[in-house]
């Protein structure tokens, strides 16, 4: 259990988009590649918890790549709904709240 409590959560999307999470202590991963080659390098990081990649992103993500993510059982991969999504901020917060442990405000 304490190696579990350690582990880091990142995010995978535009940098624009993702930025603003390296403050909340995310390890951010911009995308300046293709988002399956930088899965590839992520997925067998040990010290990462939960990956959260940008819901755009998602259905360009490889199904042999996520199916290696899900037969695993850390780092989890998560789509996360990001800019643009005006109905998404409460599922926004609550993903959130999982993820940190705390209700985070998020300002538009």
């Amino acid at each position: 259990m304490e190696k579990i409590s350690k582990l880091k959560i990142g995010i995978l999307g535009k940098r624009e988009e993702i930025i603003f999470f390296k403050g909340l202590g995310f390890e951010i991963f911009p995308l300046e590649r293709d988002p399956n080659e930088i899965l590839k390098e992520i997925e067998n990081r040990e010290d990462l918890g939960i990956v959260f990649v940008a819901q755009d992103l998602f259905s360009k993500i490889k199904n042999e790549i996520l199916i290696r993510f899900y037969q695993r059982s850390f780092p989890i991969i998560i789509s996360l709904p990001l800019k643009g999504k005006e109905d998404l901020s409460i599922e926004l917060k609550e993903i959130m709240k999982r993820a940190v442990g705390k209700e985070i405000e998020i300002k538009d």
